[in-house]
């Protein structure tokens, strides 16, 4: 049922993509209203059309990724796709956890192997959160999600973030 619904809300939110008007004039408007409605750095805010981006919307929804990713650290993806609920800030948490202390057991990719990740920066002294935003995530799942996360990233300087916008279609001038 977890992945039904997860493959309906990203259908229906591909496909208001493909039919909006522009929603944001600007992404200096786009950045305003995410980072107020979300508390992510504007800077950590990565805008490109990753929906149309190669292998991109099939890794997502063969996944069955929500707002998390994975994380990336030496050189490599550690997916959320492994835990039972990608979505379920608990788990994804116990993965930052078991990287924290060396877990050999964890599943990973290499980021060269990604062809949408491979040209973005990564801190090899830090381990990034690779979180998956569209503006029409409610505020209670930006609470529920995304918040948990960003406030224990915050507190380990181990940790960084950034955010993959799939807004990116919705913006008139970029």
């Amino acid at each position: 049922m977890k992945k039904i619904k997860f493959f309906v809300f990203l259908c229906c939110f591909i496909t208001q993509l493909n039919h909006a008007q522009a929603f944001f004039q600007t992404t200096e408007e786009y950045l305003d209203i995410t980072v107020k409605k979300t508390q992510f750095d504007r800077s950590k805010i990565l805008i490109e059309d990753f929906i149309n981006i190669d292998g991109f919307a099939d890794d997502v929804v063969n996944n069955h990724l929500f707002t998390f990713y994975g994380i990336a650290y030496n050189d490599e993806i550690f997916s959320a796709a492994q835990m039972e609920n990608p979505s379920c800030w608990g788990q994804f948490r116990d993965l930052c956890q078991s990287i924290n202390v060396g877990d050999s057991n964890v599943n990973n990719r290499k980021i060269i192997d990604i062809s949408y990740l491979r040209n973005i920066h990564f801190d090899k002294d830090k381990k990034t959160v690779i979180f998956i935003y569209g503006s029409d995530l409610t505020k209670r799942n930006i609470k529920k999600h995304i918040t948990p996360i960003l406030e224990q990233i915050q507190k380990d300087p181990s940790f960084d973030y950034i955010v993959l916008s799939l807004d990116y279609p919705m913006i008139k001038k970029h």
